[in-house]
């Protein structure tokens, strides 16, 4: 025999192999983790175009037009607020500034009571004093 045939198994023998050796090995992992990243790296730009209002394909905003409808937003949201606001809460600050202007009136007249209250009390201690 020849060195060849001497390190070569023998034709007739197999080698025993357990039953889940016969499959070959499937990279479904290392696929789903590349679709995976891929996914997200895409996810990522989407989000970054979109919130710098560039112009591409399918996304077409741009700053101009989102600052001429906001513009446009505001200012009917505010002269409708303000038609709302003179038609039923003028009545409601008329009685509310009057309430305020008697609470203010009712301050005052405490506070001259109070400072009347108090010289007649350091009177009363001045006799007392006195009286000691």
């Amino acid at each position: 025999m020849t060195k060849k045939d001497q390190s070569s198994a023998p034709k007739g023998e197999f080698i025993d192999l357990e039953k889940n050796q016969y499959n070959k090995k499937s990279n479904i992992k290392r696929n789903f983790l590349i679709v995976f990243l891929l996914l997200i790296l895409f996810s990522f730009v989407l989000v970054y175009v979109n919130k710098q209002n560039l112009r591409i394909g399918f996304l077409q905003t741009t700053k101009e037009n989102n600052y001429i409808t906001e513009e446009n937003d505001i200012s009917s949201m505010s002269s409708a607020l303000e038609i709302q606001i003179d038609a039923a809460s003028k009545k409601e600050l008329d009685q509310l500034g009057k309430r305020v202007q008697e609470l203010n009136n009712e301050i005052f007249e405490n506070k001259t009571k109070l400072s009347q209250t108090e010289s007649i009390i350091s009177g009363l201690r001045k006799e007392l004093q006195f009286l000691r």
